[in-house]
């Protein structure tokens, strides 16, 4: 019998349309510091949970991978070898500046929010209106 740490298989079934002797689809749960001896067994479909994080994973068959699963507003942690983003997740457009968040190859947890363009209106001595956009 294979070790699996933690792992404990909770379900196990034949994907639709399967022939018998198909491998199943299989749901795992177990603690994420046994990430490594977590079966790959199943087909491709089958998940894990890591009860501990909240992390997910799902496995791909013919790369043999257990592969995170990223969701918006969870609390997971980055996937490993990838750097979390912790700048930040709102910004407010500027006229004169050229704003740029560093997210390239970033894990981020949220949603980046972009506030609308500054605007703004006064009257001016001539009986006009001054507009104001972007400005800071």
């Amino acid at each position: 019998m294979v070790d699996t740490g933690s792992w404990v298989l909770v379900s196990r079934r034949l994907p639709p349309y399967s022939r018998p002797d198909s491998k199943a689809i299989e749901s795992w749960c177990g603690l994420s510091a046994d990430l490594d001896m977590l079966p790959k067994t199943g087909c491709t479909g089958s998940t894990a949970y890591c009860i501990d994080t909240g992390d997910r994973y799902m496995f791909e068959e013919t790369t043999d991978t257990w592969y995170p699963m990223l969701s918006s507003g969870g609390s997971g942690s980055a996937p490993e070898g990838v750097a979390p983003y912790t700048g930040p997740y709102s910004v407010t457009p500027k006229a004169s500046v050229t704003q740029i968040l560093p997210t390239s190859s970033k894990y981020m947890k949220n949603n980046v929010t972009v506030a609308k363009i500054p605007y703004s209106e006064t009257s001016n001595a001539s009986e006009g209106t001054t507009v104001s956009i972007a400005a800071s």
